[in-house]
C-alpha cells in the first residue's frame, strides 16, 4: 500500500466505501519535500507500522501531532501485491 493511498480520520468513518480501517497512533511525523511523513503504529499492539504521506495542510486543518490517535482507511484496490 503507497503511503499517499492512505486516508487519516480522526474518528472511525462511518458510510465510507473503504472497507479497511485501522486504528492507529501517530509514532512520529516530519517534512518530506513538499509533503508530511506520518508513521503510525496499530492501536491494538499488533506489530509493524503503517507509513502515510499527507500535504501540510491536512496535517494543520486535522491537528495531526505525535502520540493521536487516528483512522486510517484503505481502499482494497489500492492494495500491491509485490
Amino acid at each position: 500500500i503507497r503511503a499517499e493511498d492512505l486516508l487519516v480520520a480522526l474518528e472511525a468513518p462511518r458510510g465510507l466505501s473503504a472497507r479497511n480501517v485501522y486504528e492507529a497512533r501517530i509514532a512520529w511525523l516530519g517534512r518530506t519535500g513538499a509533503d508530511v511523513t506520518l508513521r503510525c503504529v496499530p492501536a491494538r499492539g499488533a506489530a509493524g507500522e503503517w507509513i502515510v504521506r499527507v500535504t501540510p495542510s491536512a496535517v494543520a486543518s486535522l491537528g495531526l501531532v505525535a502520540g493521536r490517535g487516528v483512522f486510517l482507511a484503505v481502499k482494497s484496490h489500492s492494495v500491491r501485491v509485490l
